[in-house]
C-alpha cells in the first residue's frame, strides 16, 4: 500500500474566507491576503553582525523583526486570534537567543518547542537552493555573501499583518 501526501500552499484572499465561521476547524489554512497572492523575491544570504546571539543585550535588535502585532491576527466575525507562521518562527529565534541567558530564565519546554517548531519549519520549505560548503575554511569577515534563494515577499506580509492589527485593536478602544 502507498500513501500519497500532498502539500499545497495556497494564499487565500480576503474574499475566500468570508462563508467562514472561524470556529473551530472551520477557519483558512493561510492568512487572507488582501492583495492577492504574494510575490517572489530573491534573497541573497549574507553573514551578518546584525541579530547576534548574546541574550538580553541584544533582545532589543531581536524585537525590531516583529510588527507591533507580534504577528498575532484576528479573523472572522467573532474576532478569533491566530498567529501567522512566519512571525511564530522569527519569536522562536528571538526565544533561542534568550535561551543563551546564564539565569535561564526561558524554560526548557519553550526552547524545545522553538528548536522543533524550527526544524519543521525547514523541512516544510524544502528549500533546494545549493550552496558551497567549508564553512570553516571560509574568511566570513571578507567573504559574506553565499546563495540567492527564491522567497516568498515577506515584506508584503508585514504590510498585511500590520493592517489587520490597525483594525482589530482600533476596534477594541
Amino acid at each position: 500500500m502507498s500513501i500519497i501526501v500532498s502539500i499545497s500552499f495556497i494564499h487565500f484572499t480576503h474574499s475566500d474566507t468570508l462563508d467562514l465561521a472561524h470556529l473551530g476547524h472551520d477557519f483558512p489554512p493561510t492568512f487572507p491576503l488582501h492583495s492577492g497572492t504574494l510575490s517572489d523575491v530573491h534573497l541573497t544570504m549574507e553573514e551578518s553582525t546584525n541579530f547576534p546571539l548574546t541574550s538580553w543585550a541584544s533582545n532589543d535588535q531581536w524585537f525590531t523583526i516583529a510588527p507591533l502585532s507580534a504577528g498575532y491576527v484576528c479573523l472572522g466575525p467573532h474576532v478569533r486570534l491566530f498567529v501567522v507562521m512566519m512571525f511564530h518562527g522569527l519569536h522562536c529565534m528571538r526565544i533561542l537567543n534568550l535561551a543563551f541567558d546564564p539565569l535561564h530564565i526561558i524554560g526548557d519546554g519553550h526552547i524545545n518547542h522553538c528548536l522543533g517548531y524550527l526544524h519543521q519549519m525547514t523541512l516544510c520549505s524544502a528549500d533546494l537552493t545549493v550552496e558551497p560548503a567549508g564553512w570553516k575554511t571560509r574568511d566570513f569577515s571578507w567573504d559574506r555573501v553565499g546563495a540567492m534563494h527564491k522567497c516568498w515577499d515577506w515584506s508584503a506580509v508585514y504590510v498585511e499583518v500590520e493592517q489587520n492589527y490597525a483594525q482589530w485593536n482600533c476596534s477594541q478602544t
